[in-house]
């Protein structure tokens, strides 16, 4: 009897792999993909928490939310592989703030978040989130910007339902198996996973909704002074349109 190839249901690296990011730009989307993959060796998300990686042979490291100069500082990832996704910071703030009062697993982060939103409307709990995070996300978008490297946009890997990532490997010379990496796409597209189009929103879902451009459903006046104040400049330099 034939042995089926495709049956193989996860795959062993033959090098490391860097996937950076910031939070809000489907860190935990490519976390599942590669780790359907690469099942047992994908390494545990820490998010910031870079002083404590640990070099492993062939280690799979998803979802790092480093600047380039954190990143730099991993000794044992400077010749791997790497890439980085970055989202329009409108809609990475937008997604946040339902994130944090809606969706996210309580920590103490999202319960303080929480607690100082508690009696504000939503129009107020979105400035509050945007005043008080946006300078985190735009000091590590622009810090990949100006190192020269790579940088994607999450907003080809939504439209491509997951297949940019396919070129993303491909633009960085890293072999995977492509019919596993098919496979986990298709699995992980936002219909599989959360049962329902991208249009239809839950707001106390982890995938609310993933359309780009979201973040003009929930313009105030406030709202707007304030990207024109403060974001407009990370707007442009990152490449989105004001």
């Amino acid at each position: 009897m034939k042995l089926n190839p495709f049956k193989k249901r996860s795959a062993t690296p033959t090098q490391p792999l860097f996937h950076v990011t910031h939070a809000k730009a489907g860190s935990s989307w490519i976390y599942s993909i590669l780790k359907k993959v690469y099942k047992n060796s994908v390494q545990p998300r820490v998010g910031r928490d870079y002083q404590s990686f640990e070099s492993v042979e062939n280690g799979i490291y998803s979802a790092l939310f480093l600047d380039y100069d954190e990143f730099s500082s991993l000794e044992f990832g400077k010749e791997a592989p790497c890439f980085f996704i970055m989202r329009d910071i409108r809609d990475t703030l937008v997604s946040l703030y339902f994130s944090h009062r809606y969706s996210h697993v309580e920590n103490e982060k999202v319960k303080q978040a929480r607690r100082n939103m508690k009696n504000m409307t939503d129009e107020e709990g979105m400035l509050y989130i945007f005043e008080n995070n946006w300078e985190k996300f735009a000091q590590i978008q622009l810090s990949w910007v100006r190192s020269g490297k790579p940088v994607y946009r999450y907003e080809d890997l939504f439209l491509s339902q997951g297949k940019f990532l396919e070129e993303i490997l491909d633009a960085i010379h890293f072999e995977v198996p492509k019919q596993l990496l098919c496979q986990a796409i298709e699995a992980n597209a936002f219909e599989a996973k959360f049962k329902r189009k991208p249009t239809e929103v839950d707001i106390y879902s982890h995938g609310r909704t993933g359309l780009p451009g979201d973040w003009q459903n929930h313009l105030t006046e406030e709202l707007s002074g304030f990207i024109d104040k403060r974001l407009a400049p990370v707007i442009r330099e990152t490449g989105y349109e004001l």
